[in-house]
């Protein structure tokens, strides 16, 4: 705080608190500058515990909790749920500032989350910058708000509103509060904290203590507990944590318990939860996620971007054009005729009109966003552009050609970079004179929405090259991970082994629908084989054809070949592994599982059917096989980014962590007897030996 009026009573160097009085020592601030979200650790709990209970004797009018940085309180310190809950816990301290006999005024802003919105609950009133976002997203993390914030939010905005904050785990936007219980002034200019002192400065006797214990009542509310509930269970996508709170806040409802018997049963499927396996893969994913994108800016050595190019106007051109639009960058679009370019700038505005329909965007955003974009069928135009990113279609002579063009129109400094799903990059660069400004950038279909990007390094390619492409990711507001060349690189070559088991398991006799519903009960978003008719079966038939080192085994993939052989191409035919209606709907196929069938007669495969649990064994164990194969030959140097690339690429359960930690929670000695017998029944060949230590 600048104010001169003001007296430093109090500092803690290791938690960054600082006391301060004024107004003749009857306003004291309470100012907290941990970095970098001022996160409620032990340590910040223990001393704020120790301010407010010296402070409970003094004759105060009022205390203003405030955070210096970017934002108040963000949450807890998420690191400590891996280990024994350390006194004072937040509960304590939440019940001290309840308890203290003069108000508590907290001014928000940044992202109130969590732990720092139940320390802001239990405070008397709330002041918060505009475009404060509050949230409770515990359910995200396998665990619930732990301090009594779910209850509390139920009695100051009712109960509707309060599981919508405590069960979605979704943000929302303090200037939707203004004038509840939950909000009582929103700053839009100026200084917060001096807006704040004025606020205390203003409260009389009669608007003292807002007791939410004591008064607690939410009786009397109409609540759809059928609908929510089925809303509740669809956003939650297997999360266990969203629907035990529902049950919680319906009983507390229904019986009409106390505030104190309420929180007492909160707090104890919190801690309860906090050890759940689902909790504690949850959170794995999150710190995975921290230290993808930490290790991905960490470093100084990158180059400029600020004009992009893109070659190609299609579905994914369209996409990746998107992605360099809604970072800001100005951009250069490259067709091959007027009409293409034409249609892939209509197609650009009808997927943003989208979202101004929706309300997520303007026409003046619109407008701002095609300013960034300039079209040409001309390569000279790509004289500025710092990065040239290729779109083209999956073939690798036509690529070649762009690349050549692309190395005598680019810049010498300019990075060149393809979207291919599967070629080989380093024969694309040869055909450069710069061959180490040649990288990957392998985007994910729809591009604009999926947020995982491989960075291909090919063999020259130099190291600024792919920590820029790294640090691009990030801005891109996507996870990059740095692969190697290989067919598939790690994303598709992993997929590619998940299909192929999923392939085997039918020819085996497990039926098209058992084995969708199997991988669907796991927690998949969607069931293999729906997945192949939704994206094209002849997409992945036509990479196949292109793929030097097929394996040997005679069944590689038959049942998509068959597929594909017989005119079923998936929903762009209306026949796949499933059939689809006029309607959309799709419907089993006695047609595609007697493909399937006849294809198993012709190896002679004698039918065993699996359990549900099998199938999904057997998926997972392919996936860890040929996980630990791409780290053993470097192709990825880190296990944890093939989570990341599960999580973000193909839809994996977030609450399992991923097939790579699936594997080492099910443990080395497990996972190598069981690779052992596969490798026994089929081959060595299919099932190689990996080193199992790298689950870690």
């Amino acid at each position: 705080m600048n104010n001169p009026l003001c007296h430093v009573r109090y500092l803690c160097i290791e938690t960054g608190i600082q006391l301060n009085v004024t107004d003749n020592n009857t306003l004291a601030v309470i100012e907290i500058n941990s970095p970098p979200v001022n996160a409620i650790s032990q340590q910040l709990r223990a001393e704020l515990l120790i301010l407010f209970q010296s402070l409970a004797s003094q004759d105060l009018h009022s205390v203003l909790l405030t955070c210096t940085g970017r934002t108040f309180v963000a949450g807890a310190d998420i690191k400590e749920m891996d280990t024994e809950p350390l006194e004072p816990h937040l509960p304590e301290l939440i019940a001290t500032i309840v308890r203290f006999p003069k108000p508590v005024i907290a001014a928000l802003h940044g992202t109130v989350l969590g732990g720092g919105l139940e320390l802001a609950l239990a405070c008397d009133y709330r002041l918060a910058v505009s475009k404060t976002k509050l949230g409770l997203p515990e359910v995200n993390l396998g665990i619930i708000p732990g301090a009594g914030g779910t209850l509390r939010l139920m009695n100051l905005i009712g109960v509707k509103a309060a599981i919508e904050f405590a069960c979605t785990g979704k943000p929302q936007n303090a200037d939707e509060w203004l004038n509840t219980a939950l909000i009582h002034k929103l700053v839009h200019k100026g200084d917060l904290t001096e807006q704040a002192l004025s606020f205390c400065r203003q409260l009389t006797l009669t608007e003292s203590k807002q007791n939410t214990e004591a008064d607690f009542s939410i009786q009397g509310q109409y609540i759809d507990w059928d609908s929510t509930e089925k809303r509740v269970k669809r956003l939650a996508k297997g999360v266990e944590a969203p629907a035990l709170l529902l049950n919680e806040i319906k009983a507390i409802y229904s019986l009409g318990l106390s505030f104190e018997h309420a929180l007492k049963r909160q707090r104890r499927l919190f801690l309860q939860l906090r050890d759940s396996d689902q909790a504690k893969a949850l959170r794995y994913a999150f710190f995975t996620e921290k230290k993808n994108q930490k290790l991905a800016t960490s470093t100084s050595s990158t180059r400029t971007i600020n004009t992009v190019g893109v070659v190609g106007a299609g579905n994914m051109g369209v996409g990746i054009a998107r992605c360099f639009i809604d970072a800001g960058m100005d951009l250069i679009w490259i067709e091959q005729t007027e009409e293409a370019l034409l249609r892939g700038m209509d197609n650009l505005r009808k997927g943003y009109q989208s979202k101004i329909t929706k309300g997520h965007m303007t026409e003046q955003d619109l407008d701002d966003k095609m300013q960034l974009v300039k079209g040409s069928t001309v390569y000279d135009r790509l004289a500025p552009c710092d990065l040239v990113v290729e779109a083209a279609f999956e073939d690798l002579e036509v690529k070649k050609i762009i690349f050549k063009a692309l190395d005598q129109h680019c810049k010498d400094s300019a990075i060149l970079a393809t979207n291919t799903s599967y070629l080989d990059i380093n024969s694309i660069a040869k055909v450069t004179s710069r061959p180490d400004q040649v990288v990957g950038l392998h985007f994910f279909s729809p591009a604009h929405v999926m947020k995982l990007i491989e960075i291909v390094r090919a063999e020259n390619t130099a190291d600024d090259v792919i920590k820029t492409m790294l640090a691009l990711g990030v801005k891109l507001r996507k996870y990059p991970v740095e692969v190697g060349v290989c067919f598939g690189f790690a994303a598709n070559r992993m997929y590619t082994r998940y299909g192929r088991e999923i392939q085997q398991m039918l020819l085996e006799g497990n039926s098209i629908v058992a084995i969708d519903e199997a991988m669907t009960s796991f927690g998949m978003a969607m069931g293999p084989l729906t997945v192949q008719d939704l994206s094209g079966i002849d997409i992945g038939y036509q990479a196949r054809a292109k793929q030097a080192d097929k394996p040997y085994d005679l069944g590689y993939f038959r049942p998509s070949a068959s597929m594909v052989e017989n005119g079923r191409l998936g929903r762009k035919t209306q026949a796949g592994f499933y059939q689809y209606l006029a309607s959309g709907e799709k419907v089993e196929s006695q047609e595609a599982q007697l493909l399937v069938d006849n294809e198993a007669k012709k190896l002679s495969i004698i039918p065993h059917r699996l359990t549900a649990e099998a199938i999904q064994q057997r998926a997972m164990l392919a996936l860890v096989s040929e996980g630990l194969l791409i780290i053993d030959e470097g192709i990825v140097n880190d296990i944890s980014l093939l989570d990341i690339i599960w999580l973000h690429g193909y839809g994996f359960p977030r609450f399992k962590g991923g097939p790579m930690y699936w594997g080492a929670k099910l443990g080395c000695a497990d996972i190598d007897e069981k690779l052992q017998l596969l490798r026994h029944q089929y081959s060595a060949d299919i099932w190689p030996e990996v080193t199992l230590s790298n689950l870690k």
